[in-house]
């Protein structure tokens, strides 16, 4: 039997309604998007979701706005150190004004989480990646931190499963990592060999 999606539900990655949806494996729980390929479940946009936490206090970041190229996160926490800092470092005149008008000053912590669409990434290299990374379970921003942790920080892979554990709750294995980072260097190599890079004397 035909298993029906709900019509509340949307393709986490590219937004698709419903229409554009179909059960992959019957009624239990997996979707897929006939527009981007993205395989997910009804409970878990993605089962691989780094939690967002300010650096100052280490609080859960609560997310305020959703644009088109970003979502907005804020720290809401009033003991948080950074959100005091601001707040002491008001003059008198300042702080009447936030009594007023609280929204006219950026005091909080504020985080952006920016989407990277991996589909416009060049595919010059015969070479292919040993992931889609169109279809990985972490986020792009998950990617984001393991490749920062183990690029361009040159932590070894099993390092850095077991900060994206302790540190951000995703539980991701040491050879995961390192297909991620291979797909990523297969991808990104054609625009790093001809990058017209503008050398000084």
């Amino acid at each position: 039997t035909k298993v029906s999606v709900p019509k509340s539900m949307i393709c986490p990655k590219c937004g698709a309604p419903s229409e554009y949806l179909y059960a992959n494996n019957g009624d239990k729980g997996q979707y897929q998007c006939k527009v981007c390929s993205c395989l997910f479940s009804d409970k878990n946009r993605f089962s691989k979701e780094a939690i967002l936490k300010c650096p100052h206090c280490s609080k859960t970041l609560e997310k305020i706005k959703e644009r088109k190229d970003f979502h907005v996160f804020k720290c809401k926490n009033n003991g948080c150190p950074y959100y005091q800092k601001k707040l002491n470092g008001m003059s008198s005149k300042e702080k009447k004004q936030f009594k007023k008008n609280p929204q006219a000053f950026k005091l909080r912590y504020i985080f952006r989480q920016f989407h990277i669409d991996f589909k416009p990434l060049s595919k010059e290299s015969p070479e292919l990646p040993v992931v889609d990374l169109s279809k990985i379970y972490a986020s792009p921003h998950t990617l984001g931190l393991i490749l920062t942790y183990h690029v361009n920080y040159g932590l070894s892979a099993r390092r850095t499963a077991a900060i994206m554990q302790d540190v951000h709750g995703v539980s991701i294995s040491r050879q995961t990592i390192l297909n991620y980072g291979n797909s990523v260097a297969i991808l990104l190599k054609p625009y790093v060999d001809h990058y017209p890079y503008e050398l000084s004397d």
